[in-house]
């Protein structure tokens, strides 16, 4: 589904059934932070196996070609609940195709639908919420989306599209207090991405960066006092807690019972562990979560090689990011062996070097797409610009006549390389493509 943060959590929302969720403490609301590209197809493999997102992914996105999107064999969490938790029961999706394009041998059930998506999801729904037959029901809703991109964030339309989606809330936690079969079902309301004042998203404005991610249940009252909702809007479209988008992989995997998938550098959202049995219980998870991490980490730079005898014993004064983060998970290794000497009486020192050794690597792991390497992309527009002077005189050099046509296509290219550098302009590049080549071919023509 498609929920920009303040669509749920602001006082202009009508979310009205899932901000009354909160305040009861049925609900806990988070804002998860995405990184660039905030397209759907990135955002689905985030939210799914965690693996890095590039801007290969903008071609994919509209390239409507299964073989080309096809992750098939991907360790996700759809692949790990799928062969770790109840093999006799089917897991379901309804909504748009990228979904099953991308993980087509998860789904045990599905339908897609390209003319009224929402309409056809809605169809399924009170029919998926009488069997007991699944173990994982995912909805896709898009309609927020498509208003969005027709009439803006502020649309005219927006605010009854909210109340239909509230609606979803409605039925799915009624059934879950009212059906025995669903007494132990998770909901989870979230958002692959948001999006700028004008309905379009692909860049890494706060607006299009937050989305929210309400975790619903009537068991989270257990842990749960509830929350003021709605609140006051804000310019950071930050509400509540703040966390990653892909902390949702190992949450998941820790509150529903399975592994955490290979590549993933989540980490488990801390305000549920509280739902775990026991001390030892919590502690294991976390250092379990730690240990993936640092696995990734190890494939990624080969950090147990790095030196750390620069380190201090803080792991303050280490000579590189790789030795930082090698000196911490030292300390937790060591912290883990105080813990099983003396258990709970070192148990607090040992959740917070956990704490600080996964927000660490996490960091470092997650590199935004955006931190460029300015002198290869210098050298890389010097060649290109060689290239077009060498091309420029070779053609002077020749008898041809002046074709009008090809010096209006240089010109537009020359522009488009100009907006690259700008961040909003590369957010509304469709508008260029709309525009460029049909002023091209007038131009050209005469």
């Amino acid at each position: 589904m498609f929920t920009y943060s303040d669509f749920v959590y602001a006082e202009n929302s009508s979310f009205t059934f899932t901000q009354n969720l909160i305040r009861l403490g049925a609900a806990i609301p988070f804002t998860a932070q995405a990184t660039s590209p905030t397209l759907t197809l990135s955002r689905i493999k985030a939210l799914t196996q965690v693996t890095s997102q590039s801007f290969l992914d903008a071609l994919l996105n509209v390239l409507h070609n299964a073989d080309a999107r096809r992750l098939e064999g991907e360790d996700t969490w759809l692949s790990r609940l799928k062969s770790e938790r109840d093999p006799e029961k089917k897991m379901v999706f309804y909504g748009v195709d990228m979904w099953t394009m991308l993980y087509p041998e998860i789904w045990d059930r599905h339908e897609i639908d390209f003319t009224e998506v929402d309409s056809n999801i809605t169809r399924h729904l009170a029919d998926e919420l009488q069997s007991d037959d699944w173990k994982a029901l995912v909805l896709h809703y898009v309609g927020l989306d498509n208003i969005a991109h027709f009439g803006g964030s502020r649309g005219s339309y927006i605010p009854q599209k909210q109340a239909e989606m509230d609606d979803v809330v409605r039925q799915i936690y009624k059934a879950i207090e009212d059906e025995p079969h669903l007494q132990e079902t998770l909901l989870i309301l979230t958002g692959d991405h948001g999006m700028n004042e004008k309905g379009n998203h692909g860049g890494d404005s706060p607006s299009e960066t937050a989305s929210a991610m309400t975790f619903i249940s009537p068991r989270l009252k257990s842990i749960s006092e509830g929350m003021k909702s709605p609140v006051p809007a804000t310019n950071n479209y930050q509400y509540y807690s703040v966390i990653n988008q892909i902390d949702i992989v190992p949450t998941l995997a820790g509150l529903l019972g399975f592994s955490i998938p290979v590549s993933s550098v989540g980490i488990f959202i801390s305000r549920f562990l509280d739902l775990l049995p026991s001390l030892d219980a919590k502690l294991q998870l976390l250092l379990k979560n730690a240990g993936r991490m640092m696995n990734v980490f190890e494939m990624k730079y080969e950090a147990m090689s790095s030196d750390t005898n620069s380190c201090s014993s803080h792991c303050g004064e280490c000579s590189s990011e790789e030795s930082r983060v090698v000196c911490q998970w030292g300390k937790v290794k060591r912290a883990e062996q105080d813990w099983k000497r003396s258990r709970n009486d070192s148990s607090e020192d040992l959740m917070c070097t956990i704490s600080d050794f996964s927000t660490r690597v996490q960091e470092y792991l997650s590199v935004p797409l955006n931190n460029l390497s300015f002198p290869h992309l210098s050298a890389g527009i010097a060649c290109i610009a060689t290239l077009m002077v060498l091309l420029v005189k070779g053609y002077s050099l020749t008898e041809a006549p002046c074709d009008f046509g090809s010096i209006v296509f240089i010109v537009i290219m020359a522009v488009h390389a100009v907006t690259t550098f700008v961040p909003w302009l590369m957010a509304e590049e469709h508008h260029f493509w709309m525009v460029g080549p049909s002023w091209h071919s007038k131009v050209g023509s005469f």
